[in-house]
């Protein structure tokens, strides 16, 4: 067997997916580095010696179609069997716990005028003056709608952040108007969720085209009575028909609704009936 790469952690959490052949895993303690987080080290942070790992906690071989997680700050090393092996690794980064208090902050302020005040001032504010101010913020975190509208503003910037979809124009041609019988379904590589904001409702999803200036993530938004056909799309996976979209709404809604999604590329017309 060879080594695959110097035992090390990552800033990120990793999944590793076992493709073709197989690869002996080896996991470590690592009691100095809780959580790490960028920029405060380097991705993939190589020790400075294999020895400096210590003995393994953990050995595991992953053979074709395994997957394993590892959590940011777990000293871990792949080494590669005797016959060929390819794996694949996806980075991800879920929200942290500071996330999710500037995301509190943020909806706060909106709702108070002492937050939304500016800071540009000859001084910075007194000790007593923030005391007075994150006092503020704990008295609207008593308010449990915030933590929930606050979770749902991650949501949001995540999708937002997503890259653009495929066109997919010449596999699904949008041109021709949709009626109430046609079926239609949410694509597969779409993610979406549905914000609400006062009487006005929204759903996100990753916009078509070229990543770049012009680029903006797909919304469609509307009056908070298309609350029940946006969850419904977000929701449901399996075909439906235009006529199904539930809610109080005209089916003319309906109509302009499904064609609004159809041409942003959220929806794809169904090849079979329902």
């Amino acid at each position: 067997s060879s080594q695959g790469f110097s035992p090390h952690f990552d800033t990120s959490e990793i999944l590793v997916v076992q493709l073709d052949g197989h690869k002996m895993w080896r996991l470590y303690e690592n009691p100095n580095v809780e959580v790490p987080t960028l920029p405060s080290l380097q991705q993939g942070f190589l020790l400075s010696c294999p020895e400096e790992a210590g003995t393994p906690t953990l050995e595991l071989q992953l053979r074709s179609g395994d997957m394993l997680y590892v959590p940011r700050g777990v000293i871990h090393a792949g080494v590669a069997q005797e016959s060929a092996s390819l794996h694949v690794t996806f980075g991800f980064r879920p929200p942290r716990t500071a996330d999710m208090l500037l995301s509190i902050a943020e909806i706060a302020a909106e709702r108070s005028e002492k937050l939304r005040r500016s800071t540009l001032a000859a001084s910075a504010p007194s000790s007593a003056v923030l005391a007075n101010l994150l006092d503020d913020l704990a008295d609207q975190c008593e308010n449990q709608s915030l933590a929930s509208d606050a979770r749902l503003r991650l949501q949001e910037r995540f999708v937002s952040s997503l890259p653009p979809l495929p066109h997919g124009r010449f596999l699904h041609d949008t041109s021709d108007r949709v009626t109430l019988s046609d079926v239609v379904r949410r694509r597969e590589e779409a993610p979406c969720c549905v914000i609400h904001r006062g009487d006005r409702v929204s759903i996100v999803f990753p916009g078509l085209g070229k990543a770049g200036s012009d680029y903006s993530p797909g919304r469609v938004e509307g009056p908070s009575f298309l609350s029940p056909a946006l969850t419904f799309v977000t929701e449901t996976s399996l075909p439906f028909k235009v006529a199904d979209l539930p809610g109080q709404i005209t089916n003319d809604a309906r109509l302009v609704l499904t064609q609004k999604l159809l041409s942003l590329g959220l929806l794809e017309r169904a090849s079979h009936e329902v």
